[in-house]
């Protein structure tokens, strides 16, 4: 019985290494690197094809703009003829627009000077937090959670005469105030709006860069008796400086496409009060029915856009090569 049980045993293990021997070429040939060997040249750019058929359509839909914006197109004519320049002319000679243009830089100004050193406060108050961080987080971003055409809705229900707002500051003098309808508080009324709909991506940006400082220039300026604003100053705020600018960028391009909030708010009054280019760019095009105007507007602000997210970006840049 031993003699045969020792034989069974030598023949299962030239078995098991006879079938070890036909699967070994296989799975060689399944391998990651043999199977991208299988396939042809020309499959990388195959796989480019629908993020370059996005890219062509987009500078397809640009240069249409150009073409158009070089009209005197309106939607409620069949017909157009070629002018060049002078819609541009046009628009850099408007009152109206020069106005919407300040307004909206201005108003955009305004909110990037309060948005960064609050953002910057809270995200430095909610990293000191060790305790029920994960539901201050989860309170922070519900603004972020819904879209702007509801934040500002429910503003609206919360600035009426006899809304709550009104209610809670009673005591201080503020009798049934209609916020949005008045031409002196309407622009100010969305600047709060807005400031609470987008500071959590401020805060948030701004928390994850502080928790991702390195420890040791800290510990060294503690061991070296540095108070808090001293370590802020010198070691917080030049370690910080990509991610702010990172956050200026994306603010600006944000602030200056400011649309939803005011139309479903104040539509741009009263008056022209709460009209930032946005509102200026849409009423010309489907109240005016003037689109070749309206699509000069937007290459105007285009342009501009591009001017100072190049320079903002030009500057991060060298933030980053010089770490």
């Amino acid at each position: 019985m031993k003699v045969l049980n020792v034989r069974h045993n030598m023949v299962s293990k030239r078995i098991w290494a006879f079938q070890a021997q036909i699967r070994l070429p296989a799975m060689r040939a399944r391998s990651p690197r043999r199977l991208l060997r299988l396939y042809p040249a020309w499959l990388p750019y195959m796989l480019l094809i629908p993020a370059l058929s996005v890219l062509s359509l987009g500078l397809f839909a640009f240069l249409i703009a150009i073409y158009f914006a070089m009209t005197n197109f309106r939607l409620i004519m069949p017909s157009y003829q070629f002018v060049g320049i002078q819609n541009f002319l046009i628009l850099l000679h408007d009152h109206g627009f020069r106005a919407a243009l300040w307004r909206t830089f201005w108003f955009t100004g305004a909110l990037l000077a309060v948005q960064l050193p609050l953002g910057m406060g809270i995200a430095l108050l909610l990293q000191q937090i060790r305790v029920g961080v994960a539901i201050w987080r989860t309170f922070l971003i519900i603004p972020l959670t819904l879209p702007p055409i509801i934040s500002g809705l429910m503003w609206k229900t919360m600035l009426a005469p006899y809304g709550p707002v009104n209610y809670l500051l009673r005591p201080f003098g503020f009798t049934d105030l209609a916020w949005l309808g008045n031409q002196n508080t309407a622009l100010i009324a969305i600047f709060f709006i807005e400031l609470w709909i987008s500071l959590p991506f401020v805060v948030l940006v701004l928390l994850a860069g502080l928790q991702a400082l390195p420890a040791e220039p800290f510990e060294a300026a503690a061991i070296d008796g540095a108070g808090p604003w001293p370590m802020f100053r010198y070691i917080t705020l030049p370690l910080l400086r990509p991610y702010i600018y990172l956050v200026l960028i994306f603010r600006f391009i944000d602030n200056l496409k400011i649309f939803d909030t005011i139309m479903s708010t104040t539509r741009g009054g009263p008056g022209t009060s709460t009209q930032l280019i946005q509102v200026f760019i849409y009423d010309e095009a489907f109240k005016n029915k003037n689109l070749a105007i309206a699509l000069a507007g937007i290459l105007i602000v285009w342009l501009l856009t591009w001017i100072v997210t190049q320079l903002m970006f030009r500057k991060w840049f060298n933030l980053e090569n010089n770490k």
